[in-house]
């Protein structure tokens, strides 16, 4: 793709950005031109732009996914390998995320999207380590416990920061 992504407001132009989304290219551009873009949201298009969208994010994953599977093929079992694959389809995911969770989009959209990929990415972290329990040494098993494809990232608050001029200590006299 030449030049910028255009931040999109008619249903043509969201329907390019769901073609851009499917191919995993230019992404940081995408995401950042549908945070800037508008929803045409009216009754005739709301269900179309959906279903549009689900199909692109479907997309997305499923080629994730796939690549996933053709890396786990290479790793054969390396555990350094294992855990890059995971982290690369976890990358994947965090970036669906982030796009369905666009402040653009009705808060309906983002909660329903959301839990889908949530969803999705939970039967996948199941169905890897259904298939790593199968390894005899169990090392594997391991290692995908400890690489989930789901981290939930919890807003940093310094809330607990003590005023100044005050300190835990009592100094006693």
């Amino acid at each position: 793709m030449n030049g910028e992504i255009k931040p999109p407001s008619s249903y043509a132009e969201w329907l390019n950005c769901f073609e851009v989304l499917g191919t995993g290219m230019h992404d940081e551009e995408l995401l950042e031109a549908v945070s800037k873009g508008k929803v045409p949201w009216s009754d005739g298009i709301a269900q179309r732009f959906a279903e549009r969208m689900m199909d692109a994010v479907s997309e997305r994953l499923q080629k994730a996914v796939e690549q996933f599977g053709k890396e786990l093929g290479r790793a054969r079992g390396e555990e350094y390998a294992v855990v890059q694959a995971i982290l690369a389809l976890r990358r994947q995911i965090k970036y669906m995320l982030r796009f369905v969770s666009a402040p653009v989009f009705p808060e309906e959209i983002i909660k329903t999207f959301s839990a889908e990929i949530e969803k999705n990415a939970t039967n996948i972290q199941d169905q890897i380590l259904s298939e790593v329990k199968k390894d005899p040494s169990g090392r594997l098993v391991r290692v995908v416990q400890h690489t989930p494809l789901l981290v939930r990232e919890e807003p940093v608050s310094n809330d607990t920061s003590i005023p100044m001029g005050k300190t835990k200590r009592r100094i006693i006299f």
